[in-house]
């Protein structure tokens, strides 16, 4: 077959009338115009359809699905920047080319699929049962994504997030369910199942949210309304104070204080963590020189690291900020939890980079995670703080007697110095102290401060804690 182009034009000689019919090929022409538009239309990695392309085979699943429910599901892959960093794009492309042959051999239900983004997919599902369909879809697509073998390089298990949306009206449109399905995949990365998660309307009322938040924060820092308070650390046997712990605290415009567990893990989704974390080691270093003033001592300011900032950078972002604000790192201890190190690959090499600056490294909220002697042993550590879930329980109970007990006696053995949390009455001090725990933290000495309310302290108490007359701050309830 050939497709032809015919022009008719009326003919008059002679008083006769008649037409001419000019026929041409353009079969050619055609086939070069539809190949150009379906190019435009196509991923040229994956030989998926393009977002555009997927637009346009959604639209007409829409207008042809007839009885049929009609649903879009977005995928996106897990730690696929980590690989493309640490083994190079080839390594990514092979993966993104391995996940459009997985698609390929999906079930018939699947009308069009794209790859909507760098990582991301888009599949088009039509069918009567739409949630069993996108569950057998997603078990598909995990069987074909483990054990891939990339430029004979060891096996990787490549997983994704999925979340999708059935259309409920006719008159949505693509571009809103694909809106929606957006919506779902964003809620597919905060949950820990990993099963496929579907559009629900509260989404949107979640991400309004959540943008209104992120621009309070983002607000927060640039008009320096992130404040740091600290709550003293004290020589248990003489109540003197030998540090301070920074603890960061966000100020509302109306000049209400909001605690960390409000804001941190939104900061950490953001990516302003590093931001944060920059501001208070600043703050805290520059505090730090004025209370040694007043004190009339040296003392070590404990500054904590959210799991998102351990990396490679970590080290030189702390000898930056100890250069820009005159301290050495003898001054200086970083605090992360014991998961936050576990799981990351490279904590102990981050760890000691950092201890070569001068800076103490402890462990918070010791006992709660992975704590094990070859963990302590394999891990360059100088202290851990003995966490306030098993202080509060002293006095009222044996085992929490016995842990605690334990958890001294292992860290001492090690060499590491040791720090009890949250103490509030007088007879966790004591049991405490007749175990032989050197430092303590908690109510009972002092609540977090603000610098001014602290600075007074020290000149009214001469660096003597319990000093319960003395304004502090109460912005909290519990030590965070």
């Amino acid at each position: 077959p050939r497709d032809t182009e015919t022009v008719i034009r009326p003919l008059r000689v002679d008083g006769s009338e008649g037409f001419v019919l000019t026929t041409r090929d353009v079969t050619d022409r055609r086939l070069l115009r539809a190949e150009l538009a379906e190019t435009g239309l196509r991923d040229q990695l994956t030989g998926l359809n393009n977002r555009e392309g997927f637009m346009s085979r959604l639209r007409q699943a829409l207008m042809t699905g007839g009885g049929d429910s009609v649903a879009v599901v977005l995928l996106d892959l897990e730690a696929f920047r980590g690989i493309n960093d640490s083994r190079g794009h080839a390594a990514g492309d092979s993966i993104l080319r391995s996940m459009a042959v997985a698609i390929d051999r999906l079930p018939e239900t699947v009308r069009a699929a794209a790859r909507m983004g760098a990582d991301e997919f888009g599949l088009v599902v039509v069918g009567d049962q739409i949630g069993p369909e996108v569950g057998v879809i997603e078990r598909s697509l995990h069987r074909s994504m483990r054990g891939l073998v990339i430029d004979d390089g060891p096996a990787v298990d490549v997983g994704f997030h999925c979340g999708y949306v059935v259309r409920t009206m006719r008159s949505d449109s693509a571009p809103d369910l694909v809106e929606r399905a957006d919506l779902a995949l964003s809620a597919a990365r905060t949950t820990r199942s990993g099963a496929p998660v579907a559009y629900e309307s509260q989404m949107r009322a979640a991400l309004v949210s959540r943008l209104r938040s992120e621009a309070d924060l983002r607000e927060a820092l640039d008009q320096e309304r992130l404040v740091v308070h600290y709550q003293p650390v004290v020589d248990l046997a003489r109540g003197v104070i030998t540090g301070v712990e920074a603890l960061v605290r966000l100020r509302t415009v109306a000049g209400d204080l909001v605690p960390p567990q409000a804001f941190i893990s939104q900061a950490e989704e953001l990516g302003l963590i590093d931001q944060v974390g920059i501001h208070v080691m600043d703050t805290a270093l520059r505090d730090c020189a004025v209370i040694e003033e007043v004190l009339g001592s040296r003392i070590r300011v404990a500054v904590n690291v959210s799991p998102e900032e351990i990396d490679a950078d970590l080290p030189s972002r702390v000898a930056d900020a100890l250069v820009r604000n005159g301290v050495t790192g003898e001054r200086v201890m970083i605090e992360l939890t014991e998961s936050a190190i576990v799981n990351h690959e490279d904590a102990a090499a981050v760890l000691a980079d950092l201890r070569r600056l001068g800076c103490s490294v402890a462990i918070d909220d010791f006992g709660t995670g992975y704590s094990s002697l070859s963990y302590l042993v394999g891990l360059p550590v100088d202290e851990v703080k003995i966490d306030r879930s098993f202080v509060n329980r002293l006095g009222a109970s044996d085992r929490s007697l016995a842990l605690v007990r334990v958890l001294l006696q292992m860290s001492v053995t090690l060499g590491l110095s040791v720090t009890a949390e949250g103490i509030e009455t007088v007879e966790q001090a004591d049991i405490l102290r007749g175990m032989g725990c050197p430092k303590a933290q908690g109510f009972l000495f002092a609540r977090p401060m603000a610098l001014t309310d602290l600075l007074a302290a020290l000149q009214r108490c001469r660096g003597m804690f319990p000093c319960p007359d003395v304004t502090q701050s109460v912005g909290q309830t519990r030590p965070q």
